[in-house]
């Protein structure tokens, strides 16, 4: 894996925990439904995980392996690129 889609996976992790414990905090207090919850916080989970790490991750990975890349797209401790900064 390279570090871009390392960089990716961390993200897809992360946000996958929170926005996992959030939606069954938030379906738990409406209901005790116990497939219901699982069923919405699994949902939530992999809605991020493929929007973080697969699509995020993919296009940014290969947009690294084509030298097109910005400040924040890509990490910066990345062998694979040298980033610049860009001026405001």
């Amino acid at each position: 894996m390279n570090p871009v889609l390392d960089a990716a996976s961390k993200r897809a992790l992360l946000g996958s925990i929170v926005i996992g414990a959030v939606t069954f905090f938030a379906v738990i207090a409406q209901t005790h439904d116990w497939w219901l919850i699982a069923s919405a916080a699994g949902g939530a989970v992999c809605a991020n995980i493929v929007s973080r790490f697969g699509f995020e991750g993919l296009y940014d990975s290969s947009r690294a392996a084509s030298g097109n890349v910005n400040a924040g797209d890509v990490p910066e401790a990345s062998p694979l690129t040298v980033v610049t900064k860009v001026a405001n």
